[in-house]
């Protein structure tokens, strides 16, 4: 049976993959300002992955947030994206709430995100370096015309890595 806390992290999933999705931006000389995409994640320890997507994909915290009830929510931004992970005592992972779902892909809504790098093949290597799961290897998608591969943080949300190829 879905509660209430379960329909609310499956509507943030939702929106974190709305997100994912690169718009169609205009060239350099027809817009006034770069894009910037936005995403939340419901997470159990803010502080965690606030420290991973630092270390490994240059965001940097710029504002922590005490609610009431015990929430906290963390701000990150980087040159590319603004990052909310939002932290509630009451929140349980999809695996607590439907065990049986096993991979977060078999629930409708959300799984992953995506970030666009600039070289696939070094930001890997530096990111297994410093001990971050992937799942897979990389794939060439000849149709999108870009290289990914999935990479997994610390509490198994999926980022996917994406480097634009002529």
């Amino acid at each position: 049976m879905l509660t209430l806390r379960s329909v609310a992290f499956i509507f943030l999933l939702m929106i974190t993959a709305a997100c994912a999705v690169r718009p169609q931006i205009p060239e350099a000389s027809a817009r006034s300002q770069p894009a910037v995409q936005f995403w939340a994640v419901s997470v159990a320890d803010a502080a965690l992955i606030a420290d991973w997507y630092e270390k490994h994909f240059g965001f940097r915290t710029v504002e922590q947030t005490t609610l009431s009830g015990g929430a906290r929510t963390r701000v990150l931004q980087s040159d590319f994206a603004i990052l909310e992970l939002v932290e509630v005592p009451e929140a349980k992972a999809l695996s607590e709430i439907a065990p049986q779902m096993g991979r977060r892909f078999l629930v409708h809504g959300v799984f992953k995100v995506g970030i666009f790098v600039t070289d696939l093949e070094s930001t890997v290597q530096r990111l297994r370096e410093s001990g971050v799961t992937f799942r897979g290897g990389i794939i060439n998608d000849t149709n999108l015309k870009v290289r990914t591969i999935l990479a997994i943080d610390p509490e198994g949300n999926t980022v996917q890595l994406f480097e634009r190829v002529p």
